[in-house]
């Protein structure tokens, strides 16, 4: 039996759609995010390959955050700011800057709604091949 869990491509993180929105905002290029090449929606087709069964479970919940803060203390932390710290083709101005667009843009979206919903949508593939019995 194989467990394989990873994301759905249906969403857009929450969070990712704000880093793209303060890369907008300050005028930093990017190229976007080709679609995953293993998830939710494209990981059954590739493991059918390989197991005579596949079953997909998926995992949907959605956090309401009230305090912007905690949005730009959880940018911090993601591989997409901190790859870009290493880019040389970006101003250290610009850099230093993202933090607090992402909270700025966060902050304006609980000004107007009461609070930010970040919605989780995830799932794992159960995985078995012939012969194997279930526990």
């Amino acid at each position: 039996v194989l467990l394989a869990t990873t994301n759905s491509d249906k969403i857009v993180a929450t969070l990712i759609a704000l880093h793209y929105e303060a890369l907008k905002t300050l005028n930093i290029a990017f190229v976007p995010e080709a679609p995953s090449p293993f998830s939710m929606e494209n990981g059954g087709a590739l493991l059918t390959e390989q197991f005579e069964t596949v079953e997909h479970h998926y995992y949907s919940d959605e956090t309401l955050i009230e305090n912007a803060a905690e949005i730009r203390a959880a940018y911090e932390t993601i591989g997409r700011y901190r790859n870009l710290l290493a880019r040389d083709d970006i101003a250290e101005a610009d850099k230093q800057a993202l933090p607090a667009v992402v909270e700025q843009l966060a902050q304006a979206i609980i000004d107007r709604d009461g609070v930010l919903k970040s919605p989780t949508l995830m799932g794992a593939f159960v995985c078995r091949r012939a012969g194997f019995a279930s526990a």
